[in-house]
C-alpha cells in the first residue's frame, strides 16, 4: 500500500507538479511586454469556425491587419479550406490540440492521443512546418505537453489580455476591457470557434468591429505573434 502511494505521489510530481512550476516560470517570463511597442497581437482560439472565422478574416483584411489563429485539429478536419484561407491571407496558424482537452483532467493516454492526432492533422494538411507556436488548452500543461513542445521545436504561446469573450458579455463590455488594459505591446486572447447560448463567436466578431477602428486611429500595428515578436528581437 505504501509503495503504491509513493508511486502515485512520484507520478503526480513528475506529471503535473513539476510542469506546473515550469508553466509558472514560462508564463512569468512571457508576461513581459515582449511584443514591440506600437504593436498588438490579436489571437483567436478554438477555430476554425464556419460561423465566424471568415467574418473575422474579412474584418482583418479591411484594416490591413494580421493575427494568429490557434486551431483545433478536430476543426481543421471539418474546415481545411478555412485554414488555407487563413494562411493565404498572411495570418499565422498556431496549434491548440485536437479536442481542447484539459491536461490535468484527462488521462495521460487520452491526452497523448490528442497531441498525436493534432500533430497528424497539421501534417496531413502540409502545414506542420509553418506552425511555430503551441497554446495549451486552458493555459495549463502537464509533462506530455512540455515534452511535446520541446521535441517539436515549438514555443509556448500565452496572452496578457483575456476579456473572456466566451462569457455572457456584450461586445461593448469586451471592447472596454481590452481598451482599459493598455493593449499596446500585448497579446489579446479572443475566440473564433467557441459558441454558447449567446453565440459568443458572433459577439467576438462584433467586438472586432469596435476595437479595429480604434486601433487603426491610434496607429497600432496588428500583426501575428511570429512577426511582432521577431520584430522585437
Amino acid at each position: 500500500m505504501m509503495l503504491l502511494l509513493n508511486v502515485i505521489i512520484i507520478f503526480l510530481i513528475m506529471y503535473i507538479i513539476l510542469p506546473v512550476i515550469a508553466n509558472i516560470v514560462i508564463r512569468k517570463f512571457l508576461k513581459r511586454k515582449y511584443v514591440r511597442k506600437g504593436y498588438v497581437c490579436l489571437t483567436f482560439d478554438d477555430g476554425p469556425s464556419s460561423q465566424s472565422t471568415l467574418k473575422i478574416l474579412s474584418l482583418l483584411k479591411a484594416y490591413n491587419s494580421k493575427a494568429t489563429f490557434f486551431v483545433l485539429g478536430s476543426h481543421i478536419e471539418k474546415h481545411p479550406e478555412i485554414v488555407n484561407r487563413i494562411l493565404k491571407d498572411g495570418h499565422e496558424i498556431g496549434e491548440h490540440g485536437y479536442q481542447h482537452l484539459h491536461p490535468w483532467k484527462s488521462s495521460p493516454w487520452k491526452y497523448a492521443i490528442d497531441l498525436i492526432k493534432s500533430h497528424k492533422t497539421l501534417k496531413n494538411l502540409n502545414i506542420h512546418d509553418q506552425v511555430l507556436h503551441f497554446r495549451p488548452p486552458f493555459g495549463k500543461i502537464n509533462l506530455l505537453t512540455l515534452l511535446y513542445v520541446v521535441f517539436s521545436g515549438k514555443k509556448f504561446a500565452y496572452w496578457d489580455i483575456d476579456p473572456k469573450d466566451y462569457k455572457n458579455k456584450s461586445p461593448k463590455q469586451i471592447a472596454n476591457e481590452i481598451f482599459t488594459q493598455s493593449p499596446q505591446g500585448s497579446i489579446i486572447l479572443l475566440h473564433d470557434g467557441r459558441t454558447n447560448s449567446n453565440n459568443s463567436a458572433d459577439i467576438t466578431v462584433e467586438t472586432l468591429k469596435l476595437i479595429l477602428p480604434v486601433f487603426d486611429k491610434e496607429q497600432l500595428h496588428l500583426d501575428s505573434m511570429v512577426n511582432a515578436i521577431a520584430n522585437n528581437q
